[in-house]
Protein backbone atom coordinates (compact mmCIF):
# COMPACT_ATOMS: atom_id res chain seq x y z
CA UNK A 1 0.00 0.00 0.00
CA UNK A 2 1.10 3.47 -0.66
CA UNK A 3 1.70 6.03 1.70
CA UNK A 4 0.75 9.49 1.94
CA UNK A 5 1.55 12.69 2.92
CA UNK A 6 1.35 16.35 3.69
CA UNK A 7 3.31 18.80 2.25
CA UNK A 8 2.93 22.83 1.84
CA UNK A 9 2.11 23.97 -1.56
CA UNK A 10 4.81 25.34 -3.37
CA UNK A 11 2.81 27.44 -5.81
CA UNK A 12 -1.10 28.03 -5.61
CA UNK A 13 -3.18 26.79 -8.90
CA UNK A 14 -2.98 30.02 -9.97
CA UNK A 15 -0.01 31.11 -10.43
CA UNK A 16 3.94 31.44 -8.44
CA UNK A 17 3.13 32.33 -4.75
CA UNK A 18 6.59 33.62 -3.75
CA UNK A 19 5.96 36.77 -3.21
CA UNK A 20 3.32 35.96 -0.54
CA UNK A 21 4.78 32.93 0.61
CA UNK A 22 6.31 33.13 4.12
CA UNK A 23 6.75 29.48 4.30
CA UNK A 24 9.89 27.48 2.50
CA UNK A 25 8.91 25.48 0.31
CA UNK A 26 8.58 21.86 1.90
CA UNK A 27 7.44 20.27 -1.46
CA UNK A 28 11.32 18.03 -0.72
CA UNK A 29 9.63 15.58 1.52
CA UNK A 30 9.08 17.23 4.62
CA UNK A 31 6.07 16.01 6.65
CA UNK A 32 3.29 17.73 8.44
CA UNK A 33 0.31 17.38 10.40
CA UNK A 34 -2.84 18.76 8.71
CA UNK A 35 -4.50 20.95 11.78
CA UNK A 36 -8.14 22.25 11.42
CA UNK A 37 -7.03 25.50 10.90
CA UNK A 38 -5.07 24.89 7.66
CA UNK A 39 -6.23 24.57 4.59
CA UNK A 40 -6.14 20.96 2.35
CA UNK A 41 -5.38 21.07 -1.53
CA UNK A 42 -7.37 18.66 -3.27
CA UNK A 43 -10.55 17.68 -4.88
CA UNK A 44 -13.28 15.53 -3.10
CA UNK A 45 -15.48 15.17 -0.05
CA UNK A 46 -12.26 14.96 2.52
CA UNK A 47 -11.12 18.55 1.33
CA UNK A 48 -14.60 19.94 1.06
CA UNK A 49 -15.84 19.14 4.41
CA UNK A 50 -12.46 20.16 6.12
CA UNK A 51 -13.21 22.84 8.74
CA UNK A 52 -9.81 25.23 7.35
CA UNK A 53 -11.51 24.83 4.00
CA UNK A 54 -14.89 25.68 4.78
CA UNK A 55 -13.56 28.80 6.22
CA UNK A 56 -11.36 29.66 3.29
CA UNK A 57 -14.70 29.30 1.09
CA UNK A 58 -16.36 31.84 3.66
CA UNK A 59 -13.17 34.48 3.33
CA UNK A 60 -13.66 34.10 -0.59
CA UNK A 61 -17.27 33.80 -0.21
CA UNK A 62 -17.14 37.32 1.17
CA UNK A 63 -14.89 38.74 -1.62
CA UNK A 64 -16.52 37.60 -4.32
CA UNK A 65 -18.58 40.86 -5.54
CA UNK A 66 -15.52 42.82 -5.19
CA UNK A 67 -13.67 40.11 -7.22
CA UNK A 68 -16.55 40.28 -10.26
CA UNK A 69 -16.27 44.17 -10.64
CA UNK A 70 -12.61 45.06 -9.58
CA UNK A 71 -9.85 45.45 -13.00
CA UNK A 72 -7.72 42.30 -13.75
CA UNK A 73 -4.93 43.85 -11.72
CA UNK A 74 -6.57 43.71 -9.00
CA UNK A 75 -8.12 40.81 -9.31
CA UNK A 76 -4.55 39.43 -8.63
CA UNK A 77 -3.79 41.81 -5.51
CA UNK A 78 -7.39 40.44 -4.00
CA UNK A 79 -6.24 37.00 -4.30
CA UNK A 80 -3.05 37.52 -3.02
CA UNK A 81 -4.51 39.30 -0.19
CA UNK A 82 -6.58 36.35 0.56
CA UNK A 83 -3.87 33.64 0.84
CA UNK A 84 -1.95 36.07 2.78
CA UNK A 85 -4.68 36.78 5.24
CA UNK A 86 -4.93 32.60 5.56
CA UNK A 87 -1.00 32.64 6.33
CA UNK A 88 -1.01 35.85 8.65
CA UNK A 89 -3.07 33.60 11.06
CA UNK A 90 -0.98 30.76 10.99
CA UNK A 91 -2.65 28.59 8.81
CA UNK A 92 -1.01 27.20 5.59
CA UNK A 93 -1.71 25.39 2.56
CA UNK A 94 -1.20 21.92 2.50
CA UNK A 95 -1.53 19.15 -0.34
CA UNK A 96 -1.53 15.27 0.42
CA UNK A 97 1.29 13.54 -1.85
CA UNK A 98 2.24 10.01 -2.54
CA UNK A 99 5.04 8.15 -1.13
CA UNK A 100 6.58 6.58 -3.91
Amino acid sequence: SRKRKLTTAARMESGDDRSTNSEPDHSSGVKFTLTNNDVMLGRGSTPHRHPGNVTYRLLVDASKELYAICPKFHKVRLARAIVATVRSHGRRFLQSVEDG
